[in-house]
């Protein structure tokens, strides 16, 4: 194995891209989780109202 694996090289651009577009994505799924940690354990479901 001599010389081994060169990394790929991506362009400061697509560096770039990925970090604008990646940070609000994530905000964004860990939002969803605050509001719905209940349903995706499956304590409660949309359809059970049991606060009404």
């Amino acid at each position: 194995m001599a010389g081994g694996h060169q990394p790929f090289h991506v362009s400061k651009s697509h560096k770039l891209l990925s970090i604008g577009l990646g940070t609000p994505l994530w905000f964004w799924v860990f939002y969803r989780a605050k509001q719905d940690w209940r349903t995706f354990i499956g304590i409660s479901y949309p359809w059970d109202h049991h606060d009404h």
